[in-house]
């Protein structure tokens, strides 16, 4: 998030006072910026000492990361009282002192998959940005421990939380059987945060699993035992005969079965679809957290769902 400096701070304040607040924003997961060549800044500059320097190193720090970032959500400060509505808020000093240091949350259905999802597909640089922001505590993942509950953990933060617009982000499963068939449940969640504001992708796919290239299946059945690693690879196979469709909404963790064979697969004989019935098991996705999961990234699986991920990475990141 960028928060603007308004001219009236400058002009009705303290020195000491903008160079706090300033010092607060510039320790935050937020960029500071300030109209440096307003008639109010330029006055204020004269009298503020050591004070003006200072804040123009700040500002020009915040501009790099501006310009490195995406387009980010705005908020001003100013001697006023807040002004909480609009599409830019305009908050007190005092509001914005206890506004800033709140950490942005993420909700999720389950805050280490989820995670280890999002992170896998993203570069070196956007990878390590988040992980930055989590172990600074200016970003959280929120465990919502399936639909239901993350519904009603969206519900509650919209209700109680001024601007949770502002202040959070959600990304969750489709889990429909077929495309463009995203579950009922799910529907729901997308719809309660489209009535709190509260922006939200929700995954193409049909959970994040559908997003495992065949590369990271085959990595995944290297770390298992011999026996599971060889019903692993031949299990390969067979899944490789699907379509990409059909793939995108394969229940990954109980496979047909688990669906009550509900879903047909015509390109698959007798025995391939005994070999794929009970899935790749619950714990798949496990591989998003495997340090050789990226090496072959350049295939063409791996980046048809490395550019959804970076759609969510970009919503997300113009929250923060």
């Amino acid at each position: 998030m960028i928060i603007v400096l308004s001219d009236s701070l400058f002009s009705k304040t303290h020195p000491e006072i903008v160079i706090e607040l300033a010092a607060l924003i510039a320790n935050s997961r937020h960029v500071v910026i300030a109209d440096t060549s307003s008639l109010a800044f330029k006055q204020w500059s004269g009298v503020a000492g050591a004070f003006g320097p200072r804040l123009l190193q700040m500002i020009a720090s915040s501009a790099r990361l501006v310009t490195a970032r995406v387009v980010q959500t705005i908020v001003h400060v100013h001697t006023l009282n807040t002004e909480w509505t609009g599409d830019v808020p305009k908050l007190s000093v005092a509001d914005a002192r206890s506004y800033i240091p709140i950490p942005f949350k993420v909700f999720v259905e389950n805050n280490e998959a989820d995670r280890a999802f999002l992170l896998a597909y993203l570069d070196k640089e956007k990878r390590e940005s988040l992980i930055d922001l989590q172990l600074n505590h200016w970003l959280i993942f929120v465990h919502g421990g399936g639909t239901g509950d993350l519904q009603k953990q969206i519900a509650w933060e919209g209700k109680n939380t001024m601007r949770a617009d502002l202040r959070c982000f959600a990304y969750f499963d489709n889990d429909g059987l077929k495309i463009a068939s995203p579950s009922r449940k799910t529907l729901e969640v997308a719809a309660e945060c489209a009535r709190n504001n509260i922006r939200h992708h929700q995954l193409n796919r049909r959970a994040i699993e559908n997003y495992l290239p065949i590369s990271a299946l085959e990595l995944w059945a290297s770390t298992q035992s011999s026996t599971r690693a060889r019903y692993t690879r031949r299990q390969l196979t067979p899944f490789k005969k699907l379509s990409d469709a059909e793939r995108d909404h394969f229940n990954m963790k109980s496979g047909p079965n688990g669906d009550r064979f509900v879903v047909p697969y015509p390109a698959l004989n007798a025995y391939e679809s005994r070999q794929l019935q009970k899935g790749f098991g619950k714990k798949v996705a496990t591989v998003y957290s495997h340090d050789k999961f990226r090496e072959k990234s350049s295939r063409s699986d791996f980046q048809r769902a490395a550019a959804e991920v970076e759609t969510l990475y970009l919503k997300l990141r113009s929250q923060i």
